[in-house]
């Protein structure tokens, strides 16, 4: 009976001989201890409901067996795993409270929870932490052990581990810390008592307490244990202590006492490289600039991630005033790594020290965008008070450093929007206010100017240099009102113009062609009658554009925009335009007209920036007409291809995937200007491929790739996104299924990104051509959780949100074709891809629905559903075996029939196909699939005749079989 899983008649049958045995105390140990054997066997096979079963009634038999009991509690620990899998925490917590009040068993059970929760804990899941403190904390309130104290502490601190690098506030971390201490505290002193080993627990309240900044205590009790304890602590806690013991002396500023346990440390182990380059930074910290050097010149020797050495060095040169060297080294580290965006800050200092102004202002740049990113991202930094100040100070000296640089360059338009950064977020520099007010001197804005210098003194009354700046302005307004004209153009700023952008730049709102300074140099509003913009060779005719009314002896700024013709993406080099701006206004009755002329750069339509990621999308269009033709076929060449019942946007985008491989698509660098490097830089021009161009030229930089991969998803009806990490950019999909359902589809949190309620899929599209789709998927997912991990905030942003603000321009080139020839290597490798899906997303149902199988042997429904899983899976020969024992219980089953036809069918066996899909359809006529699948096997059998006649049968059952099996009314002509 146990052979062929009878579990429950094998226990009743062992039952009943007890009840018959002549010698019961013989009979029962005997029953007993092979019922807890196969208990443990049970265990090895899934069937854990049926051990715990075993093993109870093992112990009902022989209550104070020691091997029995042990077993109990091995059934009992896989028994809660298997709940806690299933998501019923509180399930296992009933089971435990029913143990409370059975003193042989109590401690076993209680035990038993505390590990499982301990494994639990150790999941890189919040879910997963949350439920292994919240069944800890009950552990404690029926038990108040020393033991679970310490454990749960250990849980709070993989909590901080967790909570950490994510999406939450200081406070909160706080709060966790104070956790960690609380329980580890209680947890140390309890274990300490017992003599029980407590030195696990003692680390990480140590841990804890250096984070809030109790350092002289971490000092006094680590000491205290190094003292007395270190013969019994094993080499790794030896140095454990030692390390939190050096933190703590670094915290205090001993740096000598720190030094001295670090050189204990590096004796205990000198391969420990994390160790030596935590040597290296207290070092630095102590300002030992070339011992630190030294330290890691010697690590960068076989280093695996050799930036992090060579920034670090660069760091050191900059502080220990070695400019050219820093810079040296800080280049050399962003050439390995582009993806520290702090390095550029550092580097930008190394420049701007030594003198290199140009190269200091582009760094700059890039750092501010960085630290603008993070400020703005503080809930998910977990930034302290002290940190947010730093970084809010660095930001700070950074742009006054672009601003003094673009001042000197005589840059007045970027100067002028670094000050007015500036005295946004500090209002009370004075320094900001001034220089923003030379600015406007220099801009022609005299009446901004008074303004600004005025707020200067108004926080410096005493400051010679602002009080001059304001008297010389005084003169400069009066001799303009001599001069000028009513309204006067002070200046035209026109920023390069790209022409994929072309649509955008109509829409003041989407995008500005530029502004116009305007100066009204009375002491009455003028209203403006008219404004035209007017580029020629490439407009037919003047844009108006609205103009509101100038106040009375002040500056404004004009917003202007062109609707400029779609034969502007023709043009594939860069060239200097004028742009005319034509004013008219009414003076004392009389009209008059002012206009002022600029000249302006107009990319090729490939050029672009990456000022704003969002500009990608300008190169992706979802109504692409070749495109939109192109999915449909591809669409047809996979519609006879298995599907499993597997998601169908995961399904079409490895379809894209594999077909755009097959084409020849493949990743291929550009060394002079690879996005790693341009897209730090928001000035940097950067050459963009538009998709049709990818394909034809079958590759591009990681950029083209995703744009190529997105345009051919969303004309395929599948939402992307991209996703934008420093010096990277990669694809995302939306797969369809809802955040709450992410579990019950099979999928991991670790391998999809959930943005609300919508669950996305991370692509890693330079794998193209090298790596299917399944790799690029798990290489695009891991990527993504490496960046937010080390702090970098990926970001993703839908395609349908950048095209509110860029809308996309399709451009294809003269004589562009799009076909789709795929191979049957295709079609192969979809086939493998869709067994992988299955596996990687059924494994779980498989086990659930085995479970139900083995203990429902006789439940039609769940055989036929267990035996699609079986087949969905590949497991075709058991699918086939269940399959026929349904059919024996249910012989007139169409389901089961028609699923029997289905293996057939995929094995070749076309005859015996046809046979079970006539059966199924003698049951169930109304069922047009059932004849489809008869049109298919008859086809696939060579005979054509009986096919259309199935299908025509199936079309006139349901007119929509038409539309979906059209490609068979193809192959039957």
């Amino acid at each position: 009976m146990l052979a062929n899983g009878r579990y429950s008649e094998a226990l009743g049958a062992w039952q009943l001989a007890l009840e018959k045995c002549s010698k019961p105390t013989r009979m029962a140990e005997y029953i007993a201890l092979h019922l807890s054997e196969e208990a443990l066997k049970m265990i090895g096979k899934k069937e854990v409901t049926e051990a715990k079963r075993y093993v109870e009634y093992a112990l009902q038999l022989q209550p104070t067996d020691k091997q029995i009991i042990a077993r109990y509690g091995m059934v009992h620990k896989a028994y809660y795993e298997y709940l806690i899998g299933l998501g019923e925490s509180s399930a296992m917590l009933d089971d435990v409270k029913k143990h409370l009040e059975k003193p042989a068993l109590k401690s076993l059970i209680l035990h038993t929870a505390d590990s499982v929760s301990s494994i639990l804990g150790l999941e890189e899941s919040l879910a997963s932490i949350n439920t292994a403190i919240t069944i800890k904390k009950k552990l404690i309130e029926w038990d108040n052990n020393s033991e679970y104290h310490a454990t749960l502490a250990m849980a709070y601190a993989e909590l901080y581990e967790y909570k950490r690098v994510r999406d939450v506030t200081a406070p909160e971390i706080e709060s966790i810390l104070r956790e960690i201490i609380k329980y580890g505290q209680s947890g140390y002193n309890g274990l300490k008592q017992a003599k029980f080993g407590y030195f696990d627990v003692h680390l990480t309240l140590l841990q804890a307490m250096n984070a809030t900044g109790k350092y002289d205590d971490v000092q006094k009790q680590a000491g205290a244990e190094l003292g007395s304890a270190a013969q019994a602590m094993s080499k790794k806690i030896q140095k454990s202590y030692r390390k939190i013991l050096a933190d703590s002396y670094a915290g205090q500023k001993k740096y000598d006492l720190a030094e001295a346990e670090y050189k204990t440390l590096v004796s205990l182990d000198p391969s420990d490289r994390q160790t030596q380059s935590s040597f290296a930074d207290m070092l630095t910290e102590a300002g030992k600039y070339d011992v630190a050097k030294g330290m890691l010149q010697q690590l960068l020797v076989n280093a695996d991630q050799p930036a992090d050495y060579i920034s670090r060095i660069g760091k050191i040169e900059l502080l220990n005033g070695r400019y050219a060297e820093a810079s040296f080294q800080l280049e050399k580290a962003i050439e390995a790594d582009p993806s520290v965006s702090m390095n550029y800050g550092y580097l930008a200092e190394a420049y701007d020290l030594a003198g290199n102004t140009l190269k200091a202002q582009d760094n700059y740049e890039v750092a501010i965008n960085y630290l603008e990113r993070t400020l703005n991202n503080v809930n998910r930094n977990n930034l302290t008070a002290t940190d947010m100040g730093l970084l809010r100070s660095k930001r700070e000296k950074y742009i006054m450093a672009a601003a003094r640089i673009s001042t000197e360059k005589g840059e007045k338009e970027e100067a002028g929007v670094y000050y007015e950064k500036l005295t946004q977020i500090n209002p009370k520099s004075a320094a900001a206010w001034h220089g923003l007010g030379n600015v406007y001197v220099q801009s022609g804005r005299i009446y901004d100017a008074l303004a600004s210098f005025d707020k200067a003194l108004s926080l410096e009354s005493d400051n010679k240099t602002y009080s001059a700046s304001f008297t010389n302005t005084i003169q400069l307004r009066e001799d303009a009102l001599k001069n000028q004209t009513p309204l006067a153009i002070v200046d035209i700023h026109v920023k390069d113009i790209y022409p994929a952008l072309f649509k955008n730049y109509a829409d003041i709102r989407q995008l500005p062609l530029g502004n116009v300074t305007l100066a009204n140099n009375t002491a009455d509003m003028i209203l403006p009658t008219s404004v035209s913009v007017f580029i020629a060779d490439f407009m037919s005719q003047p844009t108006p554009v609205s103009c509101t009314g100038i106040n009375g002896y002040s500056n404004d700024k004009l917003k202007i925009s062109a609707i400029l013709p779609e034969k502007i993406l023709e043009n594939a080099e860069k060239k200097s335009l004028t742009v005319e701006v034509v004013i008219s206004y009414v003076r004392n009755g009389a009209t008059e007209t002012i206009r002022k002329s600029t000249v302006f750069n107009l990319h090729g339509r490939n050029a672009i920036t990456w000022s704003d990621k969002r500009l990608l999308a300008a190169f992706v269009s979802p109504q692409d007409q070749q495109f939109i033709a192109f999915a449909k076929d591809v669409d047809a060449f996979y519609r006879t291809s298995p599907s499993y019942g597997m998601n169908k946007s995961i399904l079409k985008a490895m379809q894209l995937y594999t077909i755009l491989e097959d084409a020849g698509i493949a990743y291929s660098a550009d060394p002079n200007q690879s996005y790693s490097k341009v897209s730090m830089h928001g000035d940097q021009l950067d050459f963009l491929q538009f998709p049709s161009e990818t394909f034809q030229r079958k590759g591009g930089d990681c950029d083209d790739l995703v744009a190529l991969m997105s345009s051919v998803m969303e004309n395929s009806g599948v939402p992307t996104a991209y996703i934008d990490v420093p010096g990277h950019v990669m694809v995302a999909f939306d797969c369809g299924i809802k955040a709450a359902d992410l579990k019950a589809s099979g999928l991991d949190n670790k391998e999809v990104v959930v943005i609300g309620d919508h669950v996305w899929i991370p692509v890693e599209t330079t794998l193209l051509g090298s790596k299917n789709f399944m790799i690029a998927w798990k290489s695009g997912a891991d990527r993504f959780y490496e960046e937010l991990h080390a702090g970098h905030f990926p970001e993703l942003i839908p395609m349908s949100d950048a095209w509110k603000f860029y809308q996309p321009s399709s451009y294809s080139q003269p004589g562009f074709d799009l076909k789709m020839n795929a191979s049957k290597k295709a079609t192969d490798t979809y086939d493998a891809l869709v067994n992988q899906l299955v596996a990687k997303t059924r494994n779980q149902a498989v086990v659930e629905m085995r479970n139900r199988y083995n203990t429902e042997p006789n439940n039609t429904y769940v055989m036929n559903n267990y035996a699609m899983l079986m087949a969905q899976t590949g497991n075709l020969r058991e699918a086939e075996r269940v399959f026929l024992d349904a059919l024996k219980i249910n012989s007139d089953d169409a389901s089961v029939l028609n699923n029997l036809g289905n293996i057939a069918y995929l094995e070749g066996n076309y005859k015996v196909a046809i046979s079970y899909y006539e059966q199924a359809n003698g049951f169930d006529a109304e069922d047009a699939d059932i004849l489809i699948n008869l049109c298919r096997a008859n086809l696939a059998a060579g005979n054509k005749a009986a096919a259309s006649e199935w299908y025509n049968k199936a079309v006139t059952l349901n007119a929509e079989t038409g539309d979906l099996y059209i490609h068979l009314k193809t192959q039957l002509k």
